[in-house]
């Protein structure tokens, strides 16, 4: 991507450890791309017909955007791609060759949501919108640009197929759970050919996470892609706005009780996480730089934050809710506003001081309520049965009980690393894969 341009020069300052990288005030581009024979090459601008070669035979892209905030190519060898059109915008789904479920859930997803988005946010303002499979680090499983999505590699396919260390670390917790259930003295064989239940239950939330991660990416469209924002600075107006229209989409799609759980699996999750772990609740209303550790921001920015839409649509009404959020929105197309500007906008259309929005907005973006309004504290009952299933929690309790300890405590033996947070010393937001290996070894020898 091109560094980021704001008041007439580029900011090449380094990004941030974790959250989004740079955020962009309105620019045109115009690109020209060359590549080898035989790539593909995908931007978030409109693709301009007909095809190029230089002197050597590379083949030349070339791609323009209008009020665009963002440029962003993705290029390889072995990507596919499906398209459907929805009114005069193309919707491109491209993914790598052999991901093809992957890729079809994908395109479904986004012209789903999409359209969603436009009854409810307003028209669409850009001609394009690629969804594309890419590799992401630092644990992401999506990232924004206006015009195009990139969507993790490993929401593209089942974790029991998976190399991304996040499908393994999923892969070591079923197959703790059955081998606990296997030291219990339960039956230890499966029927042939059939997947163990754990891993199959770990294969629907991979695909249920996927719809859900590429309708909140989508979302993005709209927040900050249509609605700019300092996502540096400012994170608590875009990513609460994205979870809480993804979570609105799933209920669509999938019906209220399917679309409760979901968003509780992938919105509520990341707080109740965090507090298993140990970290402390923060206000959502703070800098990127001033979170201790990328689990603490998810918690707090991706976890507790969206709620705040929630409640707001509780005390308002839905219809009253949907007028305010509407207007609001189209108040502020194609500027760049803070979360003050943001709320004060949201109060205006609601109603004004007498609707609540300012002291709802205290509370979940300033205040420190996340246990008393999410249900949710360090004992992680919830976090965990929503995690591995009840069935497996079960027998996690029973095993490691003979051991002396609670799920809870192996948790945080296991992910305590990626605190980050001033309950540890350890400094580190990372977890390798070397030490969940080594420590699911250690559980196999107590078993024996």
């Amino acid at each position: 991507m091109v560094a980021p341009f704001r008041r007439g020069a580029f900011d090449v300052s380094r990004p941030s450890k974790f959250g989004d990288l740079a955020w962009s005030e309105l620019c045109n581009f115009r690109l020209r791309v060359a590549v080898p024979p035989g790539y593909l090459v995908v931007t978030n601008l409109r693709d301009l017909p007909g095809e190029q070669r230089t002197a050597s035979g590379a083949s030349v892209h070339t791609a323009v955007g209008a009020a665009n905030r963002d440029l962003v190519i993705v290029a390889g060898r072995e990507l596919r791609r499906r398209q459907q059109t929805l009114g005069p915008i193309k919707v491109t789904s491209v993914f790598k060759q052999g991901d093809e479920r992957g890729g079809e859930l994908a395109l479904k997803t986004a012209v789903a949501s999409l359209k969603l988005f436009q009854e409810r946010y307003g028209p669409y303002p850009w001609t394009e919108l690629d969804v594309a499979e890419a590799t992401l680090v630092g644990g992401a499983g999506g990232v924004e640009f206006p015009g195009m999505v990139l969507i993790a590699g490993m929401l593209y396919r089942p974790p029991s197929k998976s190399t991304n260390p996040l499908a393994q670390l999923m892969r070591m917790m079923g197959g703790l759970g059955e081998l606990l259930g296997r030291g219990l003295g339960e039956s230890g064989g499966k029927p042939a050919g059939k997947k163990p239940q754990g891993l199959r239950e770990l294969d629907a939330m991979v695909r249920e996470m996927a719809a859900f991660t590429i309708a909140h990416e989508v979302a993005h469209q709209y927040f900050a892609g249509l609605i700019g924002s300092d996502c540096r600075n400012d994170p608590a107006v875009d990513e609460p706005l994205a979870q809480h229209a993804a979570g609105d989409y799933v209920k669509h799609a999938l019906g209220a009780a399917a679309g409760e759980r979901i968003m509780e699996q992938n919105v509520k999750l990341n707080y109740g996480l965090y507090r298993l772990l140990g970290g402390k609740d923060r206000p959502a209303a703070q800098p990127v730089r001033d979170f201790p550790s990328a689990l603490s921001y998810a918690a707090i920015v991706y976890g507790k934050a969206p709620y705040f839409y929630e409640t707001l649509r509780k005390k308002l009404g839905p219809a009253r809710y949907a007028r305010a959020l509407r207007s609001a929105i189209d108040e502020q197309r194609f500027k760049v506003i803070g979360l003050d500007e943001w709320i004060l906008s949201l109060e205006r259309h609601a109603g004004g001081p007498a609707s609540g929005v300012r002291a709802l907005a205290q509370r979940w973006f300033r205040g420190r309520f996340g246990d008393q309004d999410l249900g949710v504290d360090e004992s992680g009952e919830v976090v965990l049965a929503a995690i591995l299933g009840k069935e497996m929690v079960g027998q996690l309790k029973q095993g490691l009980g003979l051991l002396g300890m609670h799920p809870r405590d192996l948790f945080r033996m296991l992910m305590g690393k990626m605190l980050g947070d001033e309950e540890t010393s350890a400094g580190s937001t990372k977890t390798g894969s070397g030490d969940l290996e080594e420590a699911l070894k250690e559980m196999k020898k107590l078993l024996r």
